[in-house]
């Protein structure tokens, strides 16, 4: 007889767990480690600037705001469009001009405009004085109605938010032409918005806006927004801010049919 067959044995093998790798469990650690330390860092410069901007001075009156982009035809003389920038850069001299820049436009949104001229009065009968001024008509006459072919201007009152800024390199244009279903709500929160953006959006020096008073040439858009920057750098971080686009994308772009933007840098 042969030898009896033998059954096989059975073998219980405990599953194992596969553990990470020590160099995955590293870097997720470090990533966790940076965007709490970056959240940190960004929540700490806000509180400190903004502890900055309760004790540094500011406006306290309104003053108005005159924001003109236009577009200098492409065959103008270069030297008259270079006459016509002193010309307007001399009206800051005039009387009730708080500050008057003007400038090439930069990054331009949503037209073709090639300059960008912003003035700052102490009211509306300084700003009616300035336009009827026989230099301010003269430059009109003489240079922006040859050299030009398109513009959009619109004009508000309000009170600046924010510190003053003793030397300011570069200004943020935004005119806004609203939706018509936006309401009462939707404008309060807006405004409430760009008053908390130099406190928000620590590159933010100093914020303005407000509803125009002068349809003439607004081409239907009837609120402006103006940010100002201490320098250019700081008006370049603005738009990787996750503060600065939350607010773009939750309380601006909300209420806005067409957005015009435009940059100005001070002294090019």
């Amino acid at each position: 007889m042969g030898e009896p067959v033998r059954e096989p044995s059975i073998v219980s093998v405990e599953p194992r767990m596969r553990r990470p790798s020590s160099i995955a469990e590293a870097s997720l650690r470090g990533r966790r480690v940076s965007v709490v330390a970056a959240e940190k860092a960004s929540l700490s410069r806000r509180q400190s600037h903004a502890a900055f901007l309760s004790m540094a001075p500011g406006f306290t009156e309104y003053v108005v705001e005159h924001v003109v982009l236009f577009k200098v035809k492409d065959d103008a003389d270069p030297a008259e469009k270079k006459a016509m920038l002193d010309a307007l850069h001399e009206l800051r001299s005039l009387n009730g001009v708080l500050e008057l820049t003007v400038g090439s436009a930069l990054s331009v949104q949503g037209g073709k405009y090639t300059h960008v001229l912003h003035g700052r009065y102490k009211d509306k009968a300084a700003l009616k004085v300035y336009l009827v001024h026989p230099d301010h008509v003269n430059i009109q006459q003489k240079y922006i109605q040859p050299l030009t072919e398109d513009i959009i201007a619109l004009d508000w009152e309000c009170i600046p938010c924010g510190p003053y800024i003793k030397s300011v390199g570069a200004k943020r244009i935004t005119f806004v032409k609203i939706k018509p279903e936006t309401t009462a709500d939707d404008m309060r929160f807006l405004v409430e918005s760009i008053s908390q953006l130099p406190s928000k959006c620590p590159t933010v020096g100093q914020a303005s806006a407000g509803s125009n008073f002068s349809p003439e040439r607004a081409k239907g858009f009837t609120y402006g927004i103006m940010e100002f920057f201490p320098s250019t750098q700081e008006e370049e971080e603005v738009y990787s801010s996750c503060e600065h686009m939350a607010w773009q994308d939750t309380k601006l772009k909300p209420v806005a049919a067409i957005l015009i933007h435009a940059d100005l840098h001070v002294g090019e």
